[in-house]
Order: structure tokens, then C-alpha cells, then sequence
């Protein structure tokens, strides 16, 4: 099934979340890069079982949004091409210069 979704959408490449063992397989085999974008902050392993996966059944880049994360994936940049940390989407966007969020800062008081 996923190979022939890949075969008709031809794309470049995919990013997915929670990916299965099978679309990271046929996605090597169709030469299309696949990464895998944590959802979360602050993996403190590799969840998944994936240290025991053959590298044809693995993502080829990990996308992670924490330091914390990335370190924890070190052990699979063996079996990948890419682990990248990358900018959290919506704290770029409340970091905008222009945004529409007001961001302030809260004390917390002692009682």
C-alpha cells in the first residue's frame, strides 16, 4: 500500500509523525527521504523499540524540537542520515517581531 501511494504521489520527500516500520521500508526503496518529526519535548530514550529496528525500517532523518531529544536519538544516528533539531513552530511565531501575541512575563509571588 504505501509503496504504491509513494509510486503516484512521487513526492520529494515526507515528514510523519508516529510513522509505521513499513512506510520508512518503502520509502528507502522508492529513494523518497523520510523524516520523523517528535511531537514532544524531552524524550529521554528512544521510544518505539527503534534501537532494535534494521536501518531499512527506520526513518532516514529525525526531527526533533528539544536539545534534550536530540541527545537521546544519538544512539540511531548510526542507522540515519540526518538528526536535526529544529525551531518549534509556534515559539518562532510568538517570537515574531510583528506577532499578533502579547508575551509577558508572569512573577510568581510568595504567599
Amino acid at each position: 500500500m504505501f509503496a504504491d501511494v509513494l509510486k503516484r504521489t512521487q513526492p520529494d520527500f515526507i515528514i510523519t509523525v508516529g510513522t509505521s516500520m513499513y512506510l520508512s521500508k518503502a520509502a528507502r526503496e522508492a529513494n523518497v527521504f523520510h523524516f520523523e518529526l517528535l511531537h514532544g519535548w524531552g524524550y529521554e530514550k528512544v521510544p518505539w523499540g527503534w534501537e532494535k529496528f534494521d536501518k531499512d525500517y527506520l526513518p532516514q532523518g529525525i526531527l526533533t524540537l528539544d536539545q534534550y531529544s536530540t541527545e537521546s536519538f544519538i544512539p540511531l544516528q548510526k542507522n540515519l542520515e540526518l538528526l536535526l533539531q529544529v525551531e518549534h513552530p509556534f515559539f518562532r511565531l510568538l517570537k515574531e517581531k510583528n506577532s499578533c501575541i502579547k508575551i509577558e512575563k508572569f512573577s510568581q509571588k510568595s504567599a
